[in-house]
This record gives C-alpha cells, structure tokens and sequence, in this order.
C-alpha cells in the first residue's frame, strides 16, 4: 500500500493527494476551518488541518512520517521534518495569536508561514536558553535549517526578526503609521534586503559592524526613520557588540542608545540625537 493509499485510509478521504501541507486554523482559507483535510483547487494543495484532525489521525500521521522520513524524494513531506511536524501542531500559539492575526492579510502568504515557522522557532529558542543543554541547542539549529531550506533567504531574514522581536517591536507599530504603500515598501526591504536591522554574527569585527550601521541609516534616513535596530542572539555576539561599543565609543556618542538583554538576546535600537 502506497503512502497515499494510507493517507486515505487514515481520513477516509477520496479527493486528490497532490502538494500536501500541513497547516492549522490561522491558516487564510475557510474551507479548511472546520474539516481535517481539503484539497484546495485553486493552489493544487491537499491541506491537513493539524488544529482539526483527531488524536488517531495525528498518531497515524507520525507513523507514515517515521516510515517514510528519509525518502527525500517523497514530495508528499515537502518542508516538514519529524520533529518540525511533532513540535509545530502541539505547539501553543496563544501568546501569539495577536501577532498571527495581525500579519495574516498584510504580508505575502509564504512570509506568514515563515512567521508562523519563525514564532515556533522563537520559543523553541527561548526555552533553550532556559535550559541551556545541547540536545536544545541542536534543535534549534535543526528548526533554523528547516526554515531556511522551505523559505530560503527570506526565511533566514524572518526567523532573525522574529526571534529579535521586530514584528511586534518594530513592523507592527510601523504599519499603524505609514501608508500602506511605504509600509510594503519598507517591510520589502527589512524582509527582502534586510535593511534597518543589523544581525551581528560570530564572524563580524568591530569595524564590519561600524560600516553596516552607517550604511543602513543612511538608507533608513531616507524613509524619515533615522534610526536602526542591532541584534545579538548568543553570548558570544552579545559580547561582540558590547566591545564595538567600547572600541568605536566616538562613533557611538552620535546615538541615543535603548537596550534591551533578555534570554541570550540582544537589541539595541540606535536613534539620531
């Protein structure tokens, strides 16, 4: 019996078995608010409702994909790894509902996946950091990796802000006072080129650091917003941008500086006096 006959069997479903997604009830598409799976004419997507699907359907589904993990060119899994799927569906997203329900109509579909992935990335993050033990620190790497692989660059870049914050910290309120065409405007190019935040990385030396921030206020001047966000996820980078600042002090003393260190991360909001 092939993977797709079991799937059947598992829904007691008889439409098409093509581009199959696992998604929940934030998901844009109310054919799928009140049953387990839908096939979805207009994306040629089968979607499972992971929020909708029983506890028997949840644990037949687990076994296929143990079954069928390493058969890497199985379509049928697309982006999902075991443990993204495991996680991602008992995953408690009420602390973020306010965020998913802001974003949902106002940024590109796949961006939103990212964001959800990202927001799920974000606590797996944060509880890491409460832990500290390797196995924690593995999976955040393995869920990292799993985003960039589905989303690509984009993917990187959303799971950057939204583990520093920036949607709700930054793009949120952004939105209430642009336009709504600065606004995609500027989402592109924090999303897209990642302009106005500045991820300082192991390999960045006080001086990279310097230019990138000179270079990104320049282009944030240019929206009237003259300011930038640094971030450091990890001890090793926050100590990297705390010695930039020692280092570079005269160069500094041009900002109004708000800091904010929690869980191993670091943001740092620089404003033009």
């Amino acid at each position: 019996m092939s993977i797709f006959d079991k799937l059947k069997k598992i829904f007691h479903f008889q439409g098409p078995l093509i581009n199959i997604k696992f998604i929940n009830n934030s998901y844009n598409n109310v054919e799928t608010k009140n049953k387990p799976i839908h096939y979805d004419a207009n994306t040629e997507e089968t979607l499972i409702n992971l929020d909708e699907i029983s506890p028997k359907q949840k644990k037949g589904i687990k076994a296929l994909i143990d079954e069928h993990l390493n058969e890497r060119t199985n379509k049928i899994l697309q982006k999902e790894t075991q443990d993204f799927f495991n996680d991602l569906h008992s995953y408690d997203k009420k602390n973020d509902s306010q965020i998913l329900t802001f974003f949902q109509k106002i940024i590109p579909p796949s961006d939103f996946e990212a964001l959800e992935a990202s927001l799920y990335l974000r606590n797996v993050f944060k509880n890491q950091a409460r832990i500290g033990n390797q196995a924690e620190r593995e999976k955040v790497k393995k869920i990292k990796f799993d985003i960039i692989q589905a989303f690509g660059e984009r993917g990187r870049n959303i799971s950057n802000l939204c583990t520093s914050g920036y949607f709700e910290g930054f793009l949120k309120p952004l939105y209430n006072v642009v336009s709504k065409k600065d606004f995609n405007d500027l989402y592109e190019m924090i999303v897209g080129k990642a302009a106005l935040a500045l991820f300082v990385h192991e390999k960045m030396s006080s001086r990279d650091i310097t230019s990138e921030i000179t270079r990104k206020l320049n282009i944030s001047i240019k929206y009237g917003i003259k300011s930038i966000h640094i971030h450091g996820i990890g001890v090793q980078n926050i100590e990297k941008i705390k010695g930039c600042l020692r280092k570079q002090e005269k160069f500094f003393n041009f900002f109004k500086q708000k800091i904010h260190e929690e869980n191993n991360i670091l943001i740092m909001i620089l404003i033009l006096k």
